[in-house]
């Protein structure tokens, strides 16, 4: 997997997704496990769901959201939701053996009254009456809902019936999960982050800067992290990613920066591992500069003779604190003919570490 970013990045800067590679999962073996690690949950095959009980009673907007921020292998949770009278009779189970009245219900008419919806789908399953929508189940109390004190928030309780209760009613809660997206789900680690450069969540996969201040084109062009990928059962699969860094014409921070400033020679990219390619040489100059009649000149390394020149033009447009910078990129070998790459890295090296590439 390749991916790329640019130099200097801001960190959380979004690199790429990870995805998680398919891994085979024995769901028996996965289900027995889920619940032996959280004695507090429970399984039922028919729904193909967990369930969990939360807290103390709390109004409905503190159980929606203590809900959403309850997780199983990374997948948040809902408030529970019932489609058929065996899992009313199943929920309603749940809520006798702990010894309580009743739960909230992840349903309302708060949207458009008297279209009773499920939060977690949007679908409208009873009208304002109590009468099912689309043959969709409902247990509703005799004469409920009924709306007295603007009641918009659903509740089950231990005996089965639902009932319509106000936004201050205080209510336990049961949470929900279908266990496809629990099974289906993965989390993510950098066993390898470049030395910090790097960061992922662990459960989305995603992978973004850490530490922009390290991504530095001209030190380093590419860094790898490696991904261990881990399922609910704790089957685990590693990913080697490769980050390329994007150079990226930087103006160089000049304190007191003046139109005075003589053009020079900033930055050199000469070499490459294998195959040269992103050669350039960055020239800086004060904002404003006309550069005709000023000319990069390259010489040998090995004997000092000029053997090529670039003749430069245009206005120095401002990259802030009234400099800014030009480029002049080269195809790979463009930027000289004195024979093999090995012959060329000499070359180069010599002239960066002398400063002999410059501006006249």
């Amino acid at each position: 997997v390749q991916l790329d970013v640019d130099e200097n990045s801001a960190a959380g800067t979004v690199v790429g997704l990870v995805t998680a590679p398919p891994i085979q999962i024995e769901e028996a073996e996965a289900i027995n496990e889920i619940l032996n690690n959280d004695p507090t949950l429970f399984y039922n095959a028919d729904t193909g769901k967990f369930y969990k009980f939360l807290g103390s009673p709390e109004v409905f907007a503190d159980a929606q959201s203590n809900a959403a921020n309850e997780l199983l292998n990374g997948v948040p949770s809902g408030l529970v939701t019932i489609d058929s009278a065996a899992e009313n009779q199943y929920v309603a189970d749940l809520i006798a053996d702990q010894g309580i009245n009743d739960v909230h219900l992840g349903a309302s008419d708060s949207g458009v009254e008297g279209e009773w919806r499920w939060l977690d789908d949007g679908d409208q399953f009873s009208d304002g009456t109590g009468g099912s929508v689309d043959g969709a189940f409902v247990a509703w109390n005799t004469g409920e809902p009924n709306n007295v004190g603007n009641e918009d928030f659903a509740g089950v309780f231990s005996d089965g019936t639902w009932n319509d209760g106000s936004a201050t009613q205080l209510r336990s809660s049961i949470v929900e999960w279908d266990a496809s997206d629990v099974l289906n789900s993965f989390t993510f680690d950098l066993t390898d982050n470049a030395n910090g450069r790097f960061a992922i969540d662990p459960n989305t996969g995603e992978i973004a800067v850490a530490d922009g201040a390290q991504l530095n084109f001209e030190a380093d062009m590419t860094h790898e992290v490696t991904v261990e990928v881990t399922d609910v059962v704790g089957n685990s699969t590693t990913q080697f990613i490769t980050i390329d860094v994007n150079n990226v014409n930087e103006a160089p921070e000049i304190t007191g920066a003046s139109t005075s400033i003589t053009p020079f020679i900033n930055e050199i990219h000469y070499d490459n591992a294998g195959l040269d390619t992103g050669e350039a040489i960055e020239i800086v100059a004060a904002a404003g500069t006309d550069l005709t009649g000023w000319t990069v000149v390259r010489y040998s390394g090995a004997d000092g003779e000029e053997y090529g020149s670039d003749t430069l033009s245009g206005v120095v447009t401002d990259q802030g604190n009234g400099i800014g910078t030009v480029v002049i990129n080269y195809s790979p070998g463009g930027r000289t003919d004195l024979g093999t790459p090995l012959h060329l890295l000499i070359i180069l090296a010599t002239w960066f570490n002398s400063l002999v590439p410059k501006v006249r």
